[in-house]
């Protein structure tokens, strides 16, 4: 799967953490792309990610990892493009 990321300026925080979205997956289940992700930036940074469908768009929702970041964060939606499994961030 190809991301093309784009950060937000403002930010839109969720009810989400790491917890609920982990038993909502095991009571709900999920779709083929959704479930949690790590990252690791320059400089050893560690973060993750959970890629959630809300409402028919796929949001990455910040879980833990970056101090100036807060929990439940969207920090980017993506939508599909024409090509199967490549979507576009905003």
């Amino acid at each position: 799967m190809d991301f093309l990321w784009i950060e937000y300026t403002s930010y839109k925080n969720t009810c989400w953490t790491e917890t609920k979205y982990r038993e909502y997956v095991i009571s709900n289940g999920c779709d083929a792309i959704e479930g949690i992700y790590s990252m690791v930036v320059g400089g050893g940074e560690n973060y993750r990610l959970a890629l959630k469908k809300i409402m028919g768009v796929y949001h990455l929702i910040y879980l833990s990892g970056i101090d100036e970041w807060n929990e439940g964060d969207i920090k980017a939606s993506l939508e599909q493009t024409a090509t199967p499994m490549l979507y576009n961030g905003f």
